[in-house]
């Protein structure tokens, strides 16, 4: 949430967490600036959620492009989760 409120200038963020089948569904979407994820380098924000949901045994997709803002859905094993 740091990250939209320091870089995105969104109007709009919404956070949904729901368990589906054997997993915890975390979503974040904002309408900001969004990010290219094609970049040789990620921020250091996008790469912490990575490595915390790898902990989990998690998955990360991050949806995003310039102008576009930015949908995040982390996948974690509901039996990591609790």
């Amino acid at each position: 949430m740091s990250i939209i409120l320091k870089y995105a200038d969104a109007a709009v963020v919404e956070i949904t967490i729901i368990a589906i089948g054997d997993y915890v569904r975390l979503k974040i979407m904002d309408d900001g600036k969004g990010v290219d994820i094609n970049m040789k380098k990620a921020g250091i924000g996008l790469e912490n959620i990575k490595r915390r949901a790898g902990l989990l045994d998690g998955k990360v997709e991050i949806i995003s492009s310039p102008g576009d803002g930015c949908k995040i859905i982390v996948l974690i094993p509901f039996a990591k989760a609790i």
